[in-house]
C-alpha cells in the first residue's frame, strides 16, 4: 500500500505546478502501414504529383512508358485517353484531338476536300499545318525525326485507302 500511497502524492503534485493535464514523452515504433502515416503518404503522394506535372510531354511519356514495362501492367490497362465516338485509346490528348478531327468530323473532311491545310503535325509544340496526310508525314521523318516504321496511320479508324493521299500517290507505309 505504500507504494499505491506515493503514487497518489505524485498525482497531487502534478496540479499544483499545471493547471492542465501534462504527458511525458515516450517513444513508440510505429509500422510503414500504420494510420499514424496516412496522411504523410498523401502528402507525398500529392507532392509526386505536382511534380509529375512540371515534367514535359515526352519526359511524361517515357516515365510512363517504363513504369508500365516495369509493372507488368498491359499499356491497354492505364488510364490513356479514350475517343467518345469509337473507344480508340491514343497517347496523348493532342492526338486524341487529332484523331476526333481527322476520323469523326464532318467539317475537318469537308476542309480537306476544299484542298485547305488542316491536317496538324502529331508533335504538340510544332504547329504546323498540311493539306494531306503524306506531306505531314514527310514533315514528321524530316523535322521531327520520326522513324520509318512509325505507324503514321495508327491514330485514324480503318478507312477505305483507295486515292486518299496526297498527288494521288498510295499511302503506303514507309515511304
Amino acid at each position: 500500500m505504500a507504494g499505491e500511497h506515493s503514487a497518489d502524492e505524485g498525482m497531487e503534485e502534478a496540479p499544483a505546478r499545471h493547471p492542465f493535464p501534462t504527458f511525458a514523452a515516450a517513444r513508440h515504433r510505429h509500422r510503414p502501414d500504420s494510420p499514424l502515416f496516412d496522411i504523410g503518404n498523401l502528402e507525398r503522394e500529392l507532392w509526386a504529383k505536382q511534380e509529375a506535372m512540371r515534367l514535359s510531354v515526352a519526359e511524361r511519356e517515357h516515365l510512363m512508358r517504363s513504369v508500365v514495362k516495369e509493372s507488368h501492367i498491359p499499356v491497354q490497362m492505364t488510364n490513356r485517353p479514350q475517343c467518345s465516338v469509337c473507344r480508340r485509346g491514343l497517347v496523348t490528348e493532342h492526338l486524341l484531338s487529332l484523331h476526333l478531327a481527322e476520323a469523326h468530323d464532318s467539317f475537318f473532311a469537308a476542309q480537306v476536300a476544299r484542298g485547305m491545310k488542316v491536317y496538324q503535325c502529331m508533335v504538340e509544340s510544332c504547329g504546323r499545318k498540311f493539306t494531306c496526310p503524306n506531306s505531314r508525314k514527310q514533315h514528321l521523318l524530316r523535322t521531327h525525326h520520326f522513324p520509318n516504321c512509325f505507324d503514321f496511320d495508327a491514330m485514324h479508324v480503318k478507312r477505305r485507302r483507295k486515292g486518299s493521299s496526297c498527288g494521288g500517290q498510295s499511302n503506303a507505309r514507309g515511304r
